[in-house]
């Protein structure tokens, strides 16, 4: 009895290793195709529909009562006062994940995914634009040839829609223009482009890293199953939580899927963008990747959780 316990405790835990787990094509590329009689086998084992069943009550019985709580108004009502005096820094949280990336990117010699090998070139026009970016010169202009760099990548490989942070941080640069602190703000360097969505930004956010999570969901797992199946059997996934690995795989998919469409909706951002950052974290460490090509996720959920809403001037 013990034993089944344990099992179902770890199975409602399923949703957290699931949701950022490794990104399938940085294993394989192969095995591609929709098969829908192995996805969905796991449900055919009454476990496994058993703690769907549970997971659903405890997530629907948490999001129903926690809000009703006293407490947590004025935590909302602390993190929007506290969080708007951050505001300033919005210009430093958006460079930084993406110069980072960026230089990265162009060590490595690859064209902003681990996937796209690319030309010393391109490797070089990565790196300047990120030293470019982190030390905030010439902003906008920098924003717009990694705009290009992620046309032409995407133009090789759709696999870059999974990294439309990479995008969104990139135009956010056009928004923000060249606000402190920057060698731009220090010169007096203007040269505004779409100063007027800055309001705007925390939707394109939401919506942006929404997209590229719902993306990664259909492409790499429920479209895809078998490759996702990969990386659940190398990485020994099944044996961290005991279900089998179409659980996994089915698990991910939905969960990824989910957590892209609330962010596109705009529901309760915060509260899901701090689910996917804990999540993300645990699975980083658990599947040890490379830290740059992740750099501008973690940057991207930190602009979401702190900024659901931005002042209508800046």
């Amino acid at each position: 009895m013990k034993e089944y316990i344990k099992k179902v405790v770890l199975g409602i835990f399923l949703i957290f290793p699931s949701l950022a787990s490794a990104h399938v094509r940085y294993f394989d590329q192969s095995s591609q195709g929709v098969d829908a009689s192995y996805l969905f086998s796991a449900l055919k084992e009454p476990f496994n529909i058993f703690l769907i069943a549970i997971t659903l009550l405890v997530v629907g019985s948490l999001v129903w009562f926690i809000p009703r709580f006293s407490f947590y108004d004025k935590f909302i009502s602390y993190l929007n006062v506290k969080s708007g005096s951050y505001e300033p820094f919005l210009n430093w949280l958006v460079r930084l994940p993406l110069g980072i990336a960026l230089i990265g990117f162009g060590t490595h010699g690859v064209l902003l995914t681990p996937i796209l090998e690319t030309s010393q070139l391109f490797s070089l026009i990565q790196t300047v634009l990120g030293f470019m970016i982190l030390v905030g010169f010439g902003t906008s202009a920098a924003g717009l040839g990694v705009i290009v760099l992620y046309i032409i990548g995407l133009s090789n490989t759709l696999f870059l829609i999974g990294s439309m942070d990479i995008f969104v941080l990139a135009f956010s640069l056009l928004i923000i223009s060249e606000r402190a602190p920057s060698l731009d703000d220090l010169f007096s360097i203007r040269f505004p482009l779409l100063s007027s969505l800055y309001s705007y930004l925390p939707r394109i956010f939401q919506v942006g890293f929404g997209t590229g999570l719902l993306y990664l969901a259909l492409d790499e797992k429920l479209l895809n199953p078998h490759m996702a199946s990969l990386v659940v059997n190398e990485t020994g996934l099944n044996s961290l939580i005991p279900v089998s690995v179409a659980m996994w795989v089915l698990s991910a998919g939905i969960i990824e899927a989910v957590i892209g469409l609330l962010l596109i909706a705009g529901w309760r951002p915060r509260l899901v963008s701090a689910i996917a950052f804990v999540v993300l974290t645990l699975s980083f460490f658990y599947f040890k990747e490379d830290v740059y090509p992740h750099v501008t996720l973690f940057g991207t959920l930190a602009i979401i959780f702190l900024f659901p809403q931005l002042s209508k001037k800046q």
